[in-house]
């Protein structure tokens, strides 16, 4: 391994272990383990609630969406090169 190699994966090395500390503290500071489970539940539910929302409102229809027009533009492609032979 070159000398330049070596200090760049250290260089990263360092930067990892910088980065690593303040992503716990960010993630984990308002963090608080004596929390009731009728509100643990109900986070749950409405996160649940909130996932089937996005996927039924933007996801499901963008994947039909980008599938027709995936196909309609993949059948002119196809015309086009038979009308070329």
């Amino acid at each position: 391994m070159s000398p330049g190699a070596r200090r760049r994966r250290l260089a990263l090395y360092v930067v990892l272990a910088l980065v690593l500390p303040a992503c716990l503290w960010v993630g984990w500071r308002d963090h608080d383990p004596w929390i009731d489970q009728a509100l643990v539940r109900q986070r749950i539910r409405e996160w649940i609630r909130g996932s089937l929302q996005l996927l039924v409102q933007y996801a499901i229809p963008g994947g039909i969406a980008l599938f027709f027009i995936r196909r309609a533009c993949g059948a002119g492609r196809r015309r086009h090169r038979l009308q070329d032979r």
